[in-house]
């Protein structure tokens, strides 16, 4: 696979899922077997392992999407305490075991949400990638903000980062995007995903482990009138280590927006980069909910589909080769965003770029944004249309002064 795909991890510790899923289904509320011995010496086979049990207890609660009320739901807090004390034994060690169980949970929670909702990937061409991280959302409204799905997971460009203050940071690969509603809240839940890092501590884990991962998980509550305000507010907010109130169906639930492991002082350091993320997460779905916007959607992934093609081509054994490669390949139904988008970004790359013996200089790029159209009967029905960036000034030979535009369609 070319891009991450949250389930290899199911393949990769499937004999682990498999123990747990045979001692719950024979009645154990625990179970610390081999495939648990496994499963703490990293993040994601833990949540695999605790899946079966989770997904039975979530399939009992009123709103299966809130993530409040899973973890202070009985049952869970009971399980939870339980593993943190198995992890500790295991482990030999008081250190991180809660942090460490509370991002499984998180993991496994969304793994879940994602799983009922159809395991909808999305995918974003790399030159709408490109623009979309330099789109401005500026004074987009809250209201018309909507997830296409109650759950989905979006692939991310690697030059979006999860930061960590121990193994440095780490490319981004994906993230689970599901959307909580109580009783006056709709809560966005962003659980970010990345790969190995590159440094020291990173390639010990693959080493040692085979992977690396990075989790970052986060939730943004949509209050405030524009989505930029929303998002600045929830990460200033963490900053500044406040804690937000919730109200469902009578109850209050008061939750501390830093999150344990990261003090406000990482919040501050660190809150461009996630900001940066945000944003394009939020244009990405944006995008996707328009629907006149480029989305095609596939029944299988790239990957399936281009060794479908060369298997129908081939003839004789290497045609049954093919075949039998085939039922082992992921075939995951996903969605692209942005396929007709081309952009010329060769000039945006190196401002030294010569062309003979003279140099190629560039002007200011301008950012994109979500303009509003005015239309319908009276003009009181708006719709909003992306602008792509673009670069503008004296763009190509020194000696054209014409600004050129280099964004196009096909």
């Amino acid at each position: 696979m070319k891009l991450h795909h949250p389930e290899l991890y199911f393949a990769r510790y499937k004999e682990a899922l498999k123990q747990s899923e045979i001692a719950y289904n024979r009645g154990s509320k625990y179970y610390f077997g081999e495939g648990f011995l496994s499963a703490v010496r990293n993040l994601v086979p833990l949540s695999i392992y605790i899946y079966p049990r989770l997904k039975n207890i979530l399939s009992s609660l009123d709103n299966q999407t809130s993530y409040l009320l899973l973890k202070s739901n009985k049952e869970v807090t009971e399980f939870f305490l339980q593993l943190i004390e198995s992890v500790k034994s295991v482990c030999n060690t008081d250190s991180r075991a809660d942090e460490e169980v509370v991002t499984a949970l998180k993991y496994a929670h969304s793994y879940i949400l994602w799983e009922l909702y159809g395991k909808r990937l999305y995918e974003v061409h790399p030159d709408l990638a490109w623009a979309l991280q330099k789109t401005e959302l500026l004074d987009f409204p809250t209201v018309d903000l909507q997830l296409p799905h109650g759950s989905l997971y979006l692939e991310l460009p690697e030059n979006l980062v999860i930061p960590n203050t121990e193994t440095g940071n780490h490319p981004c690969l994906g993230a689970f995007v599901a959307e909580e509603v109580l009783d006056s809240d709709r809560i966005w839940r962003i659980f970010l995903i990345g790969g190995p890092s590159g440094t020291p501590e990173s390639n010990m884990y693959l080493e040692t482990f085979g992977y690396d991962d990075a989790f970052f998980h986060y939730w943004i509550t949509l209050r405030e009138p524009t989505v930029q305000q929303c998002i600045n507010r929830q990460l200033e907010t963490a900053c500044n280590g406040g804690v937000e109130k919730y109200f469902h169906n009578g109850a209050i639930y008061e939750v501390d927006m830093k999150s344990s492991c990261f003090t406000s002082e990482f919040y501050k350091v660190f809150s461009d980069s996630l900001k940066h993320t945000f944003q394009y997460i939020m244009n990405c779905m944006i995008y996707a909910t328009m629907p006149e916007f480029d989305v095609l959607f596939y029944e299988a992934s790239k990957e399936y589909r281009d060794l479908k093609d060369r298997a129908m081509k081939a003839r004789g054994e290497k045609r049954k080769r093919l075949f039998s490669i085939l039922k082992n390949t992921e075939s995951r139904t996903r969605y692209i965003l942005g396929s007709k988008i081309v952009i010329d970004r060769k000039l945006s790359k190196d401002p030294s770029l010569t062309k003979g013996s003279k140099s190629l200089t560039k002007g200011s790029i301008v950012p994109g944004h979500w303009q509003r159209y005015w239309v319908g009967e009276g003009r009181k029905q708006c719709v909003r249309k992306l602008r792509l960036p673009f670069w503008r000034g004296p763009v190509g030979d020194v000696t054209e002064q014409e600004p050129r535009r280099v964004t196009k369609l096909k």
